[in-house]
């Protein structure tokens, strides 16, 4: 609610009848001992013409809460009433009314708070500059979580799978808290900030949601890192944080302005004083890597585009380039009626490229492959990669990679694929490789990605599979996605059990076999007194332990019956992502969980990376639950995830 600050006769006069009124319909609940004790937003009792004023108190009998007490808080300038408000205490007994002072004040004027005719406060109006001085701290925007810019300055990118925007300021803007204020000094919910945020895409608003922290109980006084204004990294508490939540996503490579009111408040009730606009711009994709470019017009010749890459146009590619750009992109353009693109470049420039980004993104008009900086030291000689679809097999694609003479078939890094189809997608859509399912594959608005070491024939396929206990499960999307992908299966014909504790030998097994390309070493030495050869789980959990993804307990045994807690969960796949080049990139403020302290130290850093990352969420109550069971629906969950980060991360 805003509340607008008049000096009129008739405020006044309204005052005045209400007042009346409520003397007389309205009484305080009889009895010698019932009284009321209020208190405001603290402030240091520094208040100035436009602050913001929260009264707020406790009607009590006997030291006990009175609920549904009339309350009539009044607010008047040098004698003059300017605001009143008519309410009821709750449950507990408490009460709360906020205003604005007014503008038309001066600095010197007395401000005088009444609650029921009786109790009243009084404050000597400081100017803004007085208040300034004496916090020695301006209010003022710091930074953001997610990084931003201002209007003419350097263009930082985001991934445009961004749920949430952290805007960093120098004080608190969540709640107001009165130190000086015994048992009320937790004044609540700083409510008016939640008005004080606008995000525009061009000219249309978009949806958004703000929640705030209501006291230091609520964590704010936990560190939240940022980037400042300046592009350093900096550290903050979490009090002086709006987190604001993309109710709908925001789409790639879209500029989005986010306006910030100059009524904006601090715990101090000082005011932004001024409207700012933050701007924020997503990645051409949803994984958030920014990049540079360069377009380039083939040759053409009958259905084949061919493109010679020259130093300049290399050099161009990599122009621009800031220390968060990561990808160079070379873009096929004017292609006609091709269906193939080819482009030829020297193992020098191969060099060149691989010596100053990650990765390096060839684009057609009917399809994108990422190179990673690994595949490019590999070329040694004259190198054409070749992209092509074909033109009677819908949804056929085929890459080749030729180095001088020979074709390279086994490549070192995982190349990722963007292919342009003709369906939306659904999570029984999947890229084949050579007819065999690609595990690492999904169809997503239109577009199929794909992640392989291995370049060959590409095609949509549909492959469904589901179980009957999984109808209106939260997880089935999750379970359907991986069995379409020969990843997880039922315990029984039909039957998944999604919420039957995974053990830590199905969960590995599970983790391992989410990856194409992995390569066991059936028969290997185990590390563990309960990993016999033959089993179903023994290479798997050999694998994962002879690469440093899993332990096992003190007395020899790696426990594969024992179930999997959450907080070991989180663990693993931690460790699996690093090995597998899984960037896990923060699209998520940090949460707080309610039970953070009850994390195993060795857990804390990864159940915050897969929380930040997307993976992971809390339960009941904002609690993580680290020593709870994880489900088998939990873990297709995660591993889902991470599947998505890997194929749309750029």
């Amino acid at each position: 609610m805003r509340y607008k600050s008049l000096f009129t006769r008739k405020t006044i006069v309204v005052a005045i009848i209400i007042s009346a009124i409520l003397c007389f319909t309205f009484p305080m609940i009889a009895g010698a001992e019932t009284e009321v004790r209020f208190t405001t937003n603290g402030a240091a009792n520094n208040y100035a013409p436009g602050s913001v004023m929260i009264v707020y108190g406790r009607v009590e009998n006997n030291g006990l809460g009175v609920p549904s007490a009339s309350i009539l808080v009044e607010a008047a300038i040098e004698g003059e009433k300017f605001y009143f408000s008519q309410s009821v205490s709750n449950k507990d007994g408490y009460f709360r009314a906020g205003f604005n002072v007014p503008f038309r004040a001066n600095a010197g004027d007395t401000l005088s708070i009444t609650v029921n005719n009786a109790k009243e406060l009084q404050y000597t109006l400081k100017s803004q500059e007085e208040m300034n001085s004496k916090t020695n701290e301006p209010f003022e925007l710091l930074g953001f979580t997610t990084p931003g810019y201002l209007k003419g300055e350097t263009v930082r990118r985001i991934s445009a799978g961004t749920t949430e925007l952290g805007i960093v300021f120098s004080k608190n803007v969540n709640y107001f808290n009165n130190k000086n204020a015994g048992d009320l000094k937790d004044i609540g919910e700083n409510i008016k900030n939640a008005d004080c945020f606008t995000l525009y895409q061009g000219m249309q608003k978009v949806p958004i949601m703000i929640d705030l922290l209501d006291s230091e109980a609520s964590g704010g006084n936990d560190p939240v890192v940022y980037t400042t204004l300046s592009g350093d990294l900096n550290e903050a508490e979490a009090k002086d944080v709006i987190f604001i939540k993309v109710l709908k996503g925001l789409q790639a490579g879209t500029e989005y302005r986010l306006l910030i009111s100059g009524e904006l408040a601090s715990n101090s009730s000082i005011t932004l004083g001024e409207d700012q606009e933050i701007y924020f711009m997503t990645s051409s994709s949803g994984g958030g890597g920014s990049s540079s470019r360069v377009e380039v017009q083939p040759s053409i010749s009958g259905d084949k585009a061919s493109i010679v890459l020259s130093n300049e146009q290399i050099n161009t590619s990599l122009e621009g380039l800031n220390e968060d750009q990561k990808i160079a992109e070379i873009v096929a353009t004017n292609t006609g009626q091709a269906n193939e693109v080819s482009f030829q470049f020297t193992a020098e420039q191969a060099k060149n490229l691989a010596d100053s980004v990650e990765k390096v993104a060839f684009s057609t008009p009917f399809g994108k492959v990422l190179i990673p900086r690994e595949v490019l030291e590999q070329i040694t000689d004259l190198a054409v990669l070749s992209i092509s679809k074909d033109a009677d097999k819908a949804d056929t694609f085929s890459v080749t990679l030729q180095d001088g003479s020979r074709i390279i078939s086994n490549l070192s890094g995982r190349v990722t694929l963007e292919l342009p189809v003709s369906i939306d997608g659904s999570v029984s859509h999947v890229l084949t490789h050579n007819g065999t399912i690609m595990k690492n594959s999904m169809v997503e608005d239109g577009i199929a990605y794909g992640s392989t070491s291995d370049f060959s024939v590409f095609a949509v396929s549909t492959h469904s599979v589901s179980f009957s206990d999984i109808d209106k499960h939260w997880g089935q999307e999750n379970i359907k996605f991986l069995a379409a992908r020969n990843i997880v299966n039922g315990i029984a014909d039909d039957i998944f059990a999604p919420d039957k504790p995974v053990s830590r030998a199905e969960f590995v097994k599970i983790l391992v076999n989410s990856m194409d390309g992995i390569k066991l070493n059936p028969g290997q030495d185990s590390k563990f007194n309960d990993v016999k050869a033959g089993q179903w789980y023994s290479d798997y959990i050999n694998w994962a332990a002879h690469n440093g993804i899993v332990n096992g307990y003190g007395d020899g045994s790696f426990g594969i019956n024992r179930t999997i807690s959450r907080q070991e969960m989180a663990v693993v796949i931690q460790r699996f992502s690093a090995l597998m080049d899984i960037e896990l990139k923060p699209i998520n403020a940090r949460v707080i969980f309610a039970d953070n302290d009850s994390i195993a130290p060795y857990a804390r850093d990864a159940v915050q990376e897969m929380q930040q990352a997307g993976i992971i969420n809390g339960k009941n109550n904002n609690s993580f639950e680290p020593y709870s069971n994880a489900t088998r629906a939990e873990a297709a969950k995660m591993i889902h995830k991470m599947i998505e980060i890997m194929l749309k991360s750029r």
